[in-house]
């Protein structure tokens, strides 16, 4: 069943100058029930058929139940209507067929409130920038200082190496710790957001808190992908668009839901005219609803106002709350511990701020306790977001919090007044003028011109659609308002509010701007919604008279209270007041926007890697001539209406008056001009088609350009004079501005200006480059506009007063801002200018270049450290190779021994600093590069050294190939190291396979096969495969200089292994130094070692370890590891040396002692040693080594058959200190072989025979050697060597028995007869040890010598 309720509110709007009319409206809220339908039309309301009409035959007066009259009851007073309500437009707006849904209150309450305070981000950023633009005015902050925790650091998160230390750690916290100050539960309204907090700015927390807050209110949702969902146009009812008449005063008023009252009832002037009192009222009235009983429809809330004569008058208005931002129904706005005005732009200020703190506390991090770059290409400085300008924006401190309270007491009031179903349970409630207020009418005062503007007012018309387009003209001033928004995210119920009240930015607030919007498909579309078939109206408005928002000029804001009737004080009242804290302090309008950088644009293709910021001449070497001229346009920024207007580009000397038709003609071209209509303009070849170049030498400018970019200064020209100036806009002719072109070209590095052609010439030699700094230049008086400059002004006070020994220069500061030097006021296009080479212009010099083991870690390092100095073309070098080769003997133990293979490792290349501006030709550079070898192997290495061109992007070709099989030859040389293989449909890129490797063994996707004509081949194990289109891009020789050469002894870096002992044999020496005479050299031993060798690299050697001391004896524990040696205990014969030494081993390569000469069984003792070379024998495939061991030197051992034990060890010559012995390999005992001489004299048929050498002086048995000497006869036709010799026939040995000895020389002498008959002879000479038994008798013999003398 329907039902309905009416809440008639009282809104006291003040008394005639006179005293005798008092004004007020009445506010009427219908609420139409449904129940239990959940809808229905108007027609099932029938008092509200004709709302005008019924409201028409009603009368109403005022109750004041805390005045009583006469009779002790409460004092009603009569009024009368002066607000006339239409039927007709009633009608055309609601139809009886509009849509009705029953009344709901939006929940607002219990819910959180998110906003941000803007006062606090203001007050950062106001005192970051200032501090960095004072202290670095002509270079970018460095890092450091950005991160500290007086700068950015309090809201810079991310300084963690892993991206989850203690800075996001702490961000976790601030935003646990900000989610708990909220607490819907809480009896306190003001808890359901966050309280302004002024200690927030001076605290680390506080601060980054504040940002987190400004961040959270943002970044309400995940973003969501691809295009927004549609948005169709809402259905409206009934109580929708009565609601949203509220914002036209005029029309609430023609449909009778404002009703405008003047009452002229003596007893209420008696009221008026008596003392101030405070009281309530309420509205009475005689209207009978046809739905429901008057008492139960009715709802007539009681009004608190102040009646009477007071310290400020008569008056009759509604009170607001004891502690309410209002007085005298104006905002406070000028109490700053509630109000904040702020002219950049808060949001955009409080995410670039967040932004830029990640970004330079993500760029270092804590290695070694110390904090460093993340990375080597982290630049070591950063500039400051730019800031935007916003107008003026007015914010409520805490206004989140306040709007949570007032939310909380509209729904009491409603719960008190309401039932659930919408129903009446009671007209005792009573209100305060805070409960009541829709918005603000805000005005602006021109401190230039001295007049309050109102932004509220607006002129036009309501168009009811349904009455033939009936047009009503209206002039009104509306409320400006704010609402709550959420993020539209399913399950989040959070509200979002700004805390800004107002945000001017020079237009109406009433009115927006003329032109037209962004429609649903992108383009341009009218600034008006879809009209709403059930409820037909159109309004019409332009705006009135407004203040010129201009830089340089000074203002104030006031804000007069709008009641929910729309009533205010009039601005001529408000003018009246002079109470200061009903209007802004006096603000300059200042621009934070910097004054951008001049545009460059392509006057010609640009080569290849150029681009507009690139100009490039090319030579392929130093002495090339025909390298041309390189040209850019350079005009001045472009700008927008609104910064021109706002610069006051666009004013006529007479306000209010419209700009005339040629102006607008000229401003209407200009804003829409685009370069690219220009006859001059062409596309670029494919694929950078969508860019353009102007071929032209004098560039006109067809848009707005920057009013303050009056010059542009050049910094960073080659010669003396580094930086010039030139005009580009005069403020007398703006719009007009002039470009001018730079030119490159070859010659003595200097510049010169042609201003009748306005082209600066630029001159480099080759291989120079310089880059130049393109920045506008404006007047000393334009920095009064720049909203940075009080900022930094501030600054740089702050700075100096606490740093007195560190002061900041306040007038070099300004200097260089008015001349066009400070990043933060005009910031610099940077232009390169290239001289580019081919060819490197000099050869590395290397005369101080070394290549050493790392100092660091040099035990088992496997790499070399090459340095430390080098002259180099450093301009033209952009990096150094080393490429280095060596030969080394491979033995792995299994495959064939090499005695020398040649390795060539890949080049180590050192990069090159770039230089920018003057350079020398050639000039020292520091470096340290490593050569990484993969093993700790001892070689020698020989480098070539090249420079390698710095410019090689500079000359890259690129071509389409269709590479089918398995090669393909481009038909040009090429530089092997800048071949890049492309898909062109999938643009996945091939790697090239290592240098001079095949396509059969090679790694990576391709090898070059022949760099002469440019042939690559596909690898077999690699991606590239055939059909397939390719672009490939290369680089044509010679891009590197010729070769310097270096040869540098590597040494090994870990102690050879130890080596593994075959066997151990005497070795003898034959020597026949006359006729008859035939000597056998001993005293020597053959070493057989185990495969493989060379595990420390060429040059390794077998060392035979010795006891360094020949006065004690080695220790028990080492004797194991030295070479020992001693008679053999069965014979006599002379007694050996007590000590082994380096002398006893003539025929060494190499011997050693001292300092780090020690083995690793024991390091702390030095040895000493004699080490040879070994040799390979390839049919037993074992390593060898002879040793000739004697008393010393050439004096050789005077002992028989001594015993040797070796003691041996790997020993690596070139190595690091500590590795150069190994192991300790102990051989067995073997015994030294004594000499032997043997001398046959005599002629006809005796010969004579002598046999000399150490030998026994008595055997065990007390026997002296025998020698046997036999006679041979060699046969007739009998070749082989061995069997031809036959004893002669009857032949009997000669023994001789009893040598004589001197010194231990034994001498055999003895008489042999020769046999006749023909053939050659040959005496057969054989030394027997004899060894007795017991019993005297022999026990055996032992051969011990032999040889064979050939008789002549």
């Amino acid at each position: 069943m329907s039902s309905q309720t009416i809440t008639w509110t009282v809104l006291p709007n003040g008394l005639s100058p006179t005293l005798d009319r008092v004004f007020f409206s009445v506010h009427v809220a219908p609420r139409l029930s449904t129940t239990p339908n959940p809808s229905g039309s108007l027609n099932d309301f029938a008092d509200w058929h004709d709302w005008p009409g019924k409201v028409s035959a009603a009368t109403f007066g005022l109750e004041f139940p805390g005045i009583l009259d006469r009779n002790g009851a409460p004092l009603r007073v009569t009024a009368r209507r002066v607000s006339t309500p239409v039927s007709k437009h009633w009608k055309a707006l609601f139809p009886l067929s509009s849509r009705v849904t029953g009344h709901k209150l939006p929940k607002i309450v219990k819910r959180r409130l998110r906003s941000y305070p803007t006062r606090h981000v203001r007050d950062f950023v106001n005192q970051r920038y200032g501090l960095f633009g004072a202290r670095y005015p002509e270079q970018f902050p460095p890092l450091n200082d950005l991160a500290a925790a007086d700068a950015f650091g309090p809201v810079g998160f991310e300084f963690d190496s892993d991206r989850t230390g203690p800075g996001l750690q702490r961000k976790e916290r601030l935003r646990t710790a900000l989610e708990k100050l909220f607490n819907l539960d809480s009896q306190d309204p003001a808890r359901w957001a966050v309280p302004f907090r002024p200690g927030d700015a001076t605290t680390a927390d506080g601060i980054g808190t504040s940002f987190l807050q400004a961040e959270r209110f943002h970044r309400r949702r995940e973003p969501v992908a691809g295009d927004p969902p549609k948005l169709d146009p809402p259905k409206l009812d009934f109580h929708q668009v009565v609601s949203m008449t509220r914002e036209h005063n005029h029309l609430q008023r023609l449909l009778g839901l404002v009703l405008d009252f003047e009452s002229t009832d003596p007893a209420l002037l008696a009221v008026v005219q008596g003392n101030e009192r405070d009281t309530e009222v309420r509205l009475v009235t005689d209207l009978k609803p046809v739905l429901g009983g008057e008492a139960e429809v009715h709802v007539r809330p009681m009004m608190r106002c102040r009646v009477g004569k007071g310290v400020k008058g008569h008056v009759f208005t509604a009170i607001p709350d004891t502690d309410s931002d209002q007085r005298d129904r104006m905002l406070r706005v000028g109490d700053t511990d509630r109000f904040a005005v702020v002219q950049v732009d808060p949001d955009n200020a409080a995410l670039a701020v967040r932004q830029f703190a990640d970004t330079v506390t993500r760029a270092r991090h804590e290695q070694g306790g110390q904090v460093v770059k993340r990375s080597g290409v982290t630049p070591d400085t950063q500039a400051l977001p730019a800031l935007h300008t916003a107008g003026f924006s007015v914010g409520r401190l805490s206004r989140a919090s306040q709007l949570a309270q007032k939310a909380d007491r509209n729904q009491k009031n409603n719960d008190a007044a309401f039932k659930p179903d919408g129903g009446k349970i009671t007209d005792n409630i009573t209100l305060n003028a805070d409960d009541v207020v829709r918005g603000y009418r805000w005005d602006v005062r021109d401190e230039t011109t001295g007049r309050w503007f109102s932004l509220m007012w607006r002129d036009g018309s309501y168009v009811f659609v349904r009455t033939a387009g009936e047009e009503v003209g209206v002039l009104e001033e509306t409320a400006a308002q704010t609402a709550l928004t959420t993020s539209g995210a399913a399950g989040d119920e959070d509200l979002y509010v700004q805390e800004s009240l107002v945000h001017w930015a020079g237009w109406s607030l009433a009115v927006g701007r003329p032109g037209k919007g962004l429609a649903a498909d992108n383009g341009l579309a009218d600034n008006e919604g879809p009209e709403d078939q059930d409820f037909q109206l159109r309004t019409r408005f332009k705006a009135r008279a407004l203040p010129r928002l201009r830089f340089g000029r000074r203002y104030r804001l006031r804000a007069r209270v709008v009641d929910i009737a729309g009533n205010s004080v009039t601005a001529e009242q408000a003018d009246a007041m002079t109470d200061s804290a009903l209007s802004t302090a006096v603000e300059t309008f200042r621009r934070f926007e910097p004054v951008p950088a001049p545009e460059v644009l392509l006057r010609s293709v640009p080569g290849e890697a150029e681009s507009l910021e690139v100009m490039v001449l090319r030579g392929n070497t130093g002495g090339d001539t025909a390298v041309g001229t390189v040209d850019r346009h350079v005009l001045p920024p472009r700008t927008t209406v609104r910064v021109a207007e706002q610069h006051g580009m666009l004013d006529r000397t007479v306000d209010g008056r419209p700009m005339d038709a040629v102006a607008y003609a000229d401003l209407a071209a200009r804003d829409a001009a685009v370069l690219e209509q220009h006859a001059s303009a062409r596309t670029l070849p494919a694929p950078r088609d969508d860019h353009w170049y102007y071929d032209t030498d004098t560039l006109p400018v067809p848009y707005l350009p920057e009013p303050l970019a009056r010059r542009v200064l050049v910094r960073g020209l080659p010669g003396s004079t580094t930086s010039t100036t030139i005009v580009a806009a005069d403020p007398a002719t703006w719009p007009s501005a002039k470009g001018f072109r730079i030119r490159l070209q070859q010659g003595a590095p200097g510049w010169s200006w042609n201003g009748t052609e306005r082209v600066l010439t630029v001159r480099l030699m080759p291989g120079d480059s310089y880059q130049l700094q393109l920045s506008a230049q404006f007047n000393s008086a334009d920095l009064d506009l720049m909203a940075l400059w009080p900022l930094v002004e501030k600054g740089a006070a702050d700075w100096n007063t606490a740093h007195p020994s560190d002061q900041v220069n306040l007038t070099a500061l300004r200097e260089s801002i008015v001349g066009g030097r400070h990043w933060m006021f005009t910031p610099a296009r940077t232009l390169t200018l290239t001289h580019a080479v081919r060819t490197p212009l000099a050869v590395p010099g290397i005369g101080s270049v070394t290549v050493r083991r790392p100092a660091e870690g040099q035990l088992g390092s496997t790499c070399a450290v090459l340095g430390s100095s080098m002259t180099v073309s450093r301009k033209s070098t952009g990096s150094v190779e080393f490429a280095g080769r060596w030969k080394m003997p491979v033995d792995d133990g299994v495959s064939a021994v090499e005695l020398e293979r040649e390795f060539r490792g890949a080049p180590v290349t050192v990069t090159v600093d770039r230089t920018l501006g003057p350079a020398p030709d050639t000039e020292a550079v520091e470096f340290q590069a490593r050569h990484e070898f993969g093993d700790t192997k001892h070689r020698r290495v020989r480098y070539e050294v090249r420079a390698v061109t710095r410019f090689s992007e500079f000359f890259q070709e690129h071509r389409e190939v269709a590479f089918s099989g398995a090669e393909h030859t481009l038909g040009v040389p090429i530089d092997p190291a800048h071949l890049v293989v492309v898909d062109k449909h999938t643009q996945q890129r091939f790697h090239p396979g290592p240098l001079g490797s095949t396509a059969d063994k090679a790694s990576g996707d391709y090898v070059i096969t022949n760099a002469a004509n440019g042939t690559f081949r596909r690898t077999d194990g690699g991606t590239l495969t055939s059909p397939r289109t390719l672009e490939v891009s290369f680089v044509r020789p010679e891009t590197r200089s010729a070769a310097a050469v270096i040869e540098q002894n590597i040494p090994s870096t870990a102690r050879p292994a130890a080596p593994k002992i075959r066997q151990v044999v005497p070795i003898f020496q034959w020597e026949s130094p006359a006729p008859g005479q035939s000597v056998r050299r001993g005293g020597g031993l053959r070493v057989y070692l185990e495969r493989p060798w060379f595990s420390s690299g060429a040059g390794e050697k077998l060392a035979v370890l010795m006891w360094p001391d020949v006065v004690n004896d080695a220790p028990e524990h080492m004797r194991g590891v030295v070479t020992a040696w001693g008679a053999d205990g069965a014979m006599h014969s002379t007694a050996m040396p007590d000590d082994v030494t380096t002398s006893s081993f003539p025929q060494a390569a190499v011997y050693g002692s001292g300092s780090h000469m020690t083995v690793p069984e024991f390091p702390a003792t030095e040895l000493k040693f004699a080490a040879y070379d070994v040799a390979y024998d390839s049919a037993r495939g074992l390593w060898f080594c002879d040793i000739r061991i004697t008393k010393a030197g050439d004096d050789r051992l005077q002992n028989y058959f001594p015993f040797v034990r070796l003691a041996l060890a790997r020993y690596q010559p070139s190595s690091v200190p500590g590795c150069a012995l190994s192991s300790v390999a102990t051989a067995d005992f073997t015994q030294l072989a004594p000499d032997r001489a043997v001398v046959v004299t005599g002629t006809g048929d005796t010969r004579t025979v002598q046999v000399t050498g150490p030998g026994p002086l008595l055997t065990g048995s007390g026997r002296h050697n025998e020698v046997r000497v036999t006679v041979e006869r060699q046969l007739d036709g009998v070749t082989d060597p061995v069997l031809r010799w036959q004893p002669t026939a009857g032949s009997v040995a000669s023994t001789i028995s009893n040598p004589t000895s001197t010194n231990g020389i034994q001498t055999w002498t003895g008489t042999v007869l020769l046999p006749t008959g023909a053939g050659a002879l040959r005496l057969v000479v054989e030394e027997f040890e004899v060894h007795r038994d017991g019993n005297g008798g022999t026990a055996a013999t032992r051969l011990v010598h032999t040889d064979t003398v050939p008789l002549a």
